[in-house]
């Protein structure tokens, strides 16, 4: 029996069993690792990383920090405990969970200690966890929920300096007073990803309410860097709900924090990423905080999304959803306050410190965000205070912002009584007063798209980013927004400041659009001032001469009072010409209800209030047109009435390829689910070519498929039974097929030949080598 001691000073008994090394490498082991000390040998190069299995969700701490042993007086293995023992020894360790075989709630009576050292702490190890494997939506299982109702004005988990490179997944954390998850201190490299915070996901009253928010779901400063909430996967993502009133979501402050990344989360809003939580505000970097980015989240809120504010420099907020759900369509923006609420929001917060060289969107093809429903201003650039310096160099850039009630962009020295409504002139203080140009003709043709004649005024000789847009409407006050992004093009003004011309080859839209444009100074990739949009200038006459998309015919849609539910017309349009489906519109009556329509991408959603049968006639616009008339009806039944569709399956249009040419078709992108159900199964009618194969649980066809013509029939089925079915056609044009020489089959003597040639050749290149 050898004692052994690890420089955690852990005591690890046991037979040491040592393999059959050459002596002298045995040798080189026993005095290079180990040395002779009282009480055993010490390990004296390496640091063991130790593993605590948490099996009590009882509070009791640990009976003697810092001996390597989680153990409570009472034996068992606690949060508390595996904390203070985490934290008792140096160097990276792990807590993860085994308490019963499913959910379970630990409920602390007080704050935990804060955590001082590297640990992972996963809650994805509790029995029956699961992380989310959705691109769009959030199927995570955690049963491991840990409540602070009983912990007083404490946070929740708080990581401070010496916990660097530490991580928090898989948990859920619920009703702290003073955050959920805390990174504070001279700290970096932590990463908080797969957590539900300030939610419990469950869609429940109490989840909807607030009343299981944090305040904040993710506080972080005071010197943090190089951090991440969040990430790249659908298992990184993170549901974060700070709760009812003026709450955030992720809040990143002081000017000793930056480079924190806010990727890939759901935020204000529900797991499905489609109903709006309680949060006040979905993220705010502030405090002079700097480098931050929020990059690809959905972001919900009451009081408005992204607020960015005194003396917050450099941060990138790019490709989110800002008040637009995770389907591209649906209004996430919370129950109206008594303020306005605002998109993104860039302010001195009343300060002397102006935030400064921020990002909103950018000039990437994926830098773009979607803002759109909020009440006041999309995007909202101010000065509050008269000692604040001048707020410039805030670039917005290649983003969608539409059905905002203020301004799509608003710039405004509220200190100076300027620029507020389009009347009034953008102040100086604000992005250096930049003027939007002034649009004098539009027009659409097949060779050119969208063409836009324009005259601009700014500094002399300088460079400059012109924007154009497309708008179903225009926005009241004459100063479109920017619903959909048809290009860019790079000026130079003269000498005096002016430049006249025609931007060409924008995206083609149909006459009847309203063009809008912005102005960005150029002076570096950091240093960009943009404009307000200019007035709308709509799109009269076009002469393209393509073919309007085709609308087919649509169903009957059975619903429920109370039920949340979600339509897309996508699938029963047919583009032509190439071209995509830019807008959809509905005629009279106005929409029942509780539900809302999306007319750039076509979706009905929302919560029936009242039963009843309401019917609509649809349209669907390319640049060419706009299509033929279908009626839509919805049969929406009381609360608690029955339910029971199968889904719909929308048109599936006919394909002509050459032989030989890979052939990838799937059929989920034409159904639409009812009742919440999902699709169990695909049915294919109709003998498959040679060469290619069908899936009947994802409904993809795939292969390179012999020359012929091959009809189909298809439905997809739920726990409601079969859709419709749909008809489609497959061409392959071409000559025969080369087909792949036949491998002979080897029998007994020639499989042991062919093993003894191949041993052989090992033999060979391990004598060479």
């Amino acid at each position: 029996m050898l004692h052994i001691r690890s420089a955690k000073n852990r005591l690890i008994s046991g037979h040491i069993l040592w393999p059959k090394f050459h002596p002298a490498f045995a040798d080189v082991i026993s005095h290079s690792f180990l040395r002779c000390q009282p009480g055993g040998l010490i390990l004296s190069s390496t640091v063991w990383a130790a593993t605590f299995t948490v099996n009590h969700s009882g509070d009791a701490g640990d009976s003697n920090p810092g001996d390597g042993l989680c153990a409570t007086a009472g034996g068992v293995c606690t949060l508390r405990a595996a904390i203070q023992e985490a934290n008792a020894l140096a160097g990276a360790d792990t807590i993860q969970f085994q308490i019963g075989t499913g959910s379970v709630t630990i409920s602390p009576q007080s704050a935990y200690p804060d955590i001082v050292d590297e640990v992972s702490i996963l809650g994805t190890t509790q029995p029956g966890s699961s992380p989310n494997t959705k691109a769009v939506g959030n199927d995570a299982v955690i049963n491991l929920r840990i409540d602070g109702a009983a912990a007083g004005s404490s946070p929740g988990l708080r990581f401070i300096g010496g916990a660097s490179n530490s991580v928090l997944r898989g948990v859920c954390i619920t009703r702290f007073a003073n955050g959920g998850a805390v990174l504070w201190g001279a700290l970096s490299n932590v990463t908080i990803a797969g957590n539900f915070i300030g939610t419990d996901g469950s869609g429940s009253v109490a989840d909807l309410d607030g009343s299981l928010g944090t305040g904040v779901a993710v506080l972080i400063g005071n010197g943090v860097t190089d951090s991440l909430v969040g990430g790249d996967l659908p298992a990184d993502r993170n549901l974060l709900v700070g709760g009812y009133g003026i709450s955030v979501g992720v809040r990143v402050t002081d000017g000793t924090t930056n480079n924190i990344s806010v990727r890939g989360n759901y935020i204000g809003v529900d797991r499905a990423g489609t109903r709006p939580g309680t949060t006040g505000w979905g993220i705010h970097f502030t405090e002079n905080t700097s480098g931050n980015h929020a990059l690809r989240n959905v972001v919900g809120g009451s009081y408005g999304g992204v607020r960015i504010g005194r003396g917050a420099q450099g941060n990138r907020v790019q490709g989110n959803f800002i008040g637009v759900g995770a389907d591209a369509a649906t209004k996430v923006v919370g129950v109206p306050t008594s303020v306005l609420q605002y998109g993104v929001r860039i302010s001195d917060e009343n300060t002397s410190f102006n935030p400064q060289r921020n990002q909103i969107g950018g000039v990437n093809a994926t830098d773009g965000n979607a803002i759109a429903y909020w009440s006041g201003d999309g995007v909202r650039l101010e000065r509050q205070s008269a000692t604040s310096p001048p707020v410039r160099y805030n670039a917005i850039q290649g983003n969608r912002i539409y059905a905002n009630g203020g301004l799509g962009i608003e710039l405004v020295d509220v200190s100076a009584g300027q620029g507020a409504g389009v009347s009034s002139p953008a102040p100086l203080a604000i992005n250096s007063g930049m003027r939007f140009p002034v649009i004098s003709s539009a027009f659409n043709d097949a060779a050119n798209g969208t063409s836009v004649g324009y005259s601009f005024t700014g500094a002399p000789s300088a460079s400059y980013d012109m924007e154009f847009f497309a708008n179903s409407q225009c926005d009241s006050s004459d100063h479109g927004e920017g619903q959909i992004f048809l290009g860019r093009a790079s000026i130079s003004t003269d000498g005096a400041g002016s430049y006249a011309g025609t931007a060409t080859g924008l995206v083609g839209v149909p006459a009847g659009r309203f063009i809008t444009m912005t102005a960005t100074a150029v002076q570096g990739a950091t240093t960009r001032d943009t404009s307000e949009f200019s007035q709308c200038f709509q799109l009269v006459t076009s002469s393209l001469i393509g073919t309007p998309p085709v609308f087919n015919s649509l169903p009957s849609i059975n619903l429920q009072v109370g039920q949340f539910f979600n339509f897309y017309l996508s699938p029963f349009v047919t583009p032509t010409d190439g071209d995509p489906v830019l807008t959809f519109a509905f005629a009279a009556p106005p929409l029942f209800g509780g539900v809302s329509f999306n007319g750039t991408n076509g979706i009905f959603a929302g919560v029936p209030t009242a039963p009843g049968t309401y019917t609509y006639s649809l349209t669907a616009s390319d640049r060419d047109g706009v299509s033929n008339p279908q009626q839509i009806t919805f049969h929406v039944v009381p609360a608690g009435g029955p339910v029971s569709s199968p889904p719909i399956l929308g048109d599936v249009p006919n394909a002509s390829i050459a032989v030989g040419a890979p052939w990838n078709l799937a059929l989920a992108g034409f159904v639409v689910a009812t009742d919440g159900d999902p699709i169990l199964s695909y049915n294919l009618v109709g003998g498959l070519p040679p060469g290619a194969s069908f899936d009947s649980v994802t409904g993809n066809f795939s292969g390179s498929p012999a020359a012929g013509v091959y009809n189909f029939s298809v439905t997809a089925s739920d726990k409601d039974g079969p859709s419709n079915p749909d008809m489609f056609t497959l061409t392959v044009i071409g000559g025969g097929v080369v087909q792949p020489t036949a491998i002979p089959a080897l029998g007994p003597g020639g499989l042991a030949l062919l093993s003894m040639l191949m041993a052989g050749v090992g033999m060979v290149r391990r004598r060479r080598a």
